[in-house]
């Protein structure tokens, strides 16, 4: 006859046994998902310029020495994070709390998180991140970990009724997975960057590819104020020629496209647009008459709400990138302060 504490091992043993196979069922799931993610990536085109928009699917990506299970890169920025669970949980469990609180630490390093993900290998709900998802923080409960009160349950019914984007059945083991997945990716991104007319931008390319360097030439007028305005603002290093500052722009933000109408939304942004159009189209010189017509023919999109948020995330994860180094100093000279004070 066993004794009550050999009983009582016993459990522990089988509960731990039966938590190493549901985590190792857990990381078989996992990948299966993140693989299917990255098929999304090499096949999903953003708009007419093909860009590739989804820069990366990671599954060792950490904030504040945490992991996401997923997390799917947009232009350079973690775009939707994904908790995966092997086991169905209710809606208010703490799978989608602890999908918001790395959004929230995220948020709190510089980044912009605009989805999280609950997901089990059948089922996945997507929702958007409030902007002010730290006012619903439990900051106590993120800290201890423990993502079941991490949030004010206030959050979860505006999940439930105003947060929620897609929902929606799936089968990893069917060759459809990747389709489903793919159509999830697209209505996220495209529904982030509505009203875009991309329709207008076919000619973009080839009239960018013409007039080359006179793009930025045109918009910022000075090398010198040229390259201290994109090193503030974008993190661009210093160029000596326009044909550097024009090659830095389009390996930046990774297509010509962009690049130009990244110059024509700081050209209405700065200065006097309005008389430098005039003088540009009054020019006996072709290609300031040719950069006048563009500024016109691309200014509605430029100036777009949509395309302003593509750009800010641009440069925001650029930026972060830059200052990441000089932060980590920071915080170790104000640990040094710290401790020689004692």
């Amino acid at each position: 006859m066993r004794s009550e504490w050999e009983i009582q091992l016993m459990k522990l043993e089988w509960e731990m046994r039966k938590r190493k196979a549901w985590k190792y069922e857990e990381d078989k799931f996992k990948k299966k998902l993140a693989d299917a993610l990255e098929k999304v990536k090499r096949s999903y085109r953003f708009g007419r310029f093909g860009y590739e928009i989804i820069n990366k699917v990671s599954t060792t990506w950490e904030i504040q020495g945490r992991r996401p299970d997923i997390t799917v890169f947009v232009l350079n920025q973690p775009f939707l994070i994904i908790e995966c669970k092997i086991k169905p949980s209710s809606f208010s469990d703490y799978p989608i709390g602890q999908a918001y609180t790395y959004a929230l630490l995220a948020k709190n390093e510089g980044y912009s998180v605009d989805f999280v993900a609950a997901t089990d290998p059948y089922y996945m709900r997507i929702f958007r991140v409030p902007e002010n998802l730290e006012d619903y923080a439990n900051w106590e409960a993120i800290e201890r970990r423990k993502y079941n009160e991490a949030f004010d349950p206030l959050l979860y019914l505006c999940a439930e009724y105003k947060l929620r984007v897609v929902e929606f059945s799936y089968n990893l083991d069917s060759p459809e997975a990747p389709k489903v997945l793919h159509e999830a990716m697209k209505k996220l991104i495209e529904g982030n960057f509505e009203n875009i007319d991309w329709e207008e931008t076919r000619e973009l390319e080839s009239l960018a590819r013409d007039l080359g360097d006179w793009i930025p030439f045109g918009c910022f007028g000075g090398l010198k104020s040229a390259n201290d305005y994109l090193y503030s603002k974008c993190g661009i290093p210093k160029s000596y020629s326009w044909a550097e500052l024009w090659s830095r722009l389009i390996s930046h933000f990774g297509s010509i496209q962009i690049a130009t109408l990244f110059c024509i939304r700081e050209f209405y942004r700065c200065g006097n647009p309005v008389k430098r159009l005039e003088e540009f189209k009054q020019s006996r010189i072709n290609e300031f008459r040719k950069l006048a017509e563009l500024y016109q023919k691309y200014r509605e999109i430029a100036l777009s709400e949509a395309f302003e948020r593509m750009i800010e995330r641009m440069i925001g994860s650029r930026l972060r990138e830059n200052n990441v180094l000089p932060k980590r100093i920071e915080r170790l000279l104000e640990a040094a302060r710290y401790y020689s004070g004692k």
